[in-house]
């Protein structure tokens, strides 16, 4: 039987993949969210970023290639923020 330190992981990575697959089999509940930080062509960005969750959900899982996707799952995550601070601040210095 796996140990707490490796059923861990492999369950974030399940549910990082759900959450991706949910993206790409219900983006109408994506998109609202995502339109923060993607105002224009929504809907293509929560494809991709269901597609983006999916694989980093599933690298998570597996031993070999998790700790690149926790570094990738990082990154993308760092982007995402990026992404949406950036909208936030253009939308507040076009009501000045």
């Amino acid at each position: 039987m796996a140990s707490t330190g490796a059923r861990l992981p492999r369950l974030a990575g399940v549910i990082l993949a759900g959450v991706g697959v949910a993206h790409l089999t219900n983006p109408h509940l994506f998109t609202s969210l995502t339109r923060r930080a993607f105002p224009r062509r929504t809907r293509r960005y929560v494809y991709l970023n269901g597609v983006a969750a999916t694989a980093i959900g599933l690298g998570i899982r597996a031993p070999r290639t998790r700790m690149l996707a926790t570094i990738a799952g990082v990154g993308y995550g760092a982007h995402l923020g990026g992404r949406a601070s950036s909208t936030a601040r253009r939308r507040v210095l076009r009501r000045r």
